[in-house]
């Protein structure tokens, strides 16, 4: 799932994983969605809310942005990852 929302006003994007749906793994298709919402975030510099079962293959693009990156995992772990 990916959109766009506001928090307290600011606009930010979401992207997150459905936990029963494959175990959260991403299809090719559901991943290539991702990636062009994630460049949409970085070209307009709009900060991600990362909604995610666990671990993301995507980890790693996501440090490579330049735009602030919230990660939470919803499987029950208590975690989140706050990436710059």
């Amino acid at each position: 799932v990916t959109g766009l929302a506001r928090l307290n006003g600011a606009v930010v994007g979401i992207i997150a994983n459905d936990c029963k749906h494959f175990a959260g793994a991403m299809t090719a298709d559901g991943s290539q969605k991702a990636k062009r919402m994630m460049e949409l975030c970085d070209t307009f510099h709009i900060p991600i809310v990362n909604f995610t079962c666990g671990a993301t293959a995507g980890a790693r693009f996501f440090s490579e942005t330049g735009i602030p990156v919230i990660r939470i995992v919803t499987n029950g772990e208590i975690m989140v990852g706050i990436t710059e």
